[in-house]
């Protein structure tokens, strides 16, 4: 199923914006009486005539809906970004395929990287939400200081991933809750300092294994375990 994305939904028409537009008529070959498949990121699965083609946009009738619920669990993913950027990348791509409901990125005392590139980054999420059938999107967030992310969060169940001796570890005895959030260092790891202060915040210490992951590698296998536990 090719999907086509779209935020103006109003009533029973769409208007795809000039990039899905580009794509539809240009590469596709498209043309009006022609039956898309748009979706709005927030659980609906739309089939649409396409009615008028310009430039600047496209507009399509709906013809059928079909709205799919939010996943059981919740997991939110915080994470400080690798130097590379590609990782980062690429982290943000296998996540969503996985499951993901939302990705906050954090500076912390041994971060090499001080911003992301948000537009770049909704970009990515938008073509793995199409290529993976993920009706809801994730939820992205701009890089915010460690401490400015403690004191606005207060998760239901946090863990923060260590390489040091943890109370905690992923497995199935493992009691999760519907909203999790899953919080991955830097290169070097959180600062003591760091790890205690998320510990008297309520965030729980967790081991992903006796192994030295990258970040991304950690970020990645944290994801997949709390997902399938």
């Amino acid at each position: 199923m090719q999907l086509f994305y779209s935020s103006r939904i109003e009533n029973s028409r769409i208007i795809l914006n000039e990039e899905e537009t580009r794509h539809a008529i240009s590469v596709l070959r498209k043309v009006p009486g022609d039956v898309l498949h748009v979706i709005d990121g927030k659980g609906n699965l739309f089939k649409a005539l396409i009615n008028k083609v310009n430039k600047k946009e496209t507009e399509l009738e709906i013809q059928e809906t079909k709205t799919y619920p939010k996943p059981e669990k919740e997991i939110h993913l915080v994470v400080a970004p690798t130097k590379n950027m590609d990782r980062m990348e690429w982290l943000l791509e296998k996540s969503i395929e996985i499951g993901l409901s939302s990705l906050s990125f954090i500076r912390c005392e041994h971060s090499e990287r001080k911003q992301v590139n948000m537009e770049r980054l909704e970009k990515i999420a938008l073509a793995a939400c199409k290529q993976s059938l993920t009706w809801h999107f994730p939820e992205l967030n701009d890089i915010v200081p460690f401490k400015n992310y403690l004191q606005s969060v207060h998760p239901m169940q946090g863990f923060i991933a260590v390489c040091k001796d943890a109370e905690s570890v992923l497995n199935k005895q493992t009691s999760l809750k519907e909203q999790v959030h899953l919080m991955i260092g830097p290169e070097g790891d959180f600062t003591e300092d760091e790890y205690m202060l998320a510990k008297s915040a309520g965030w729980i210490g967790l081991s992903l294994g006796n192994k030295r992951l990258r970040t991304e590698t950690a970020a990645l296998a944290g994801v997949v375990g709390l997902n399938f536990l």
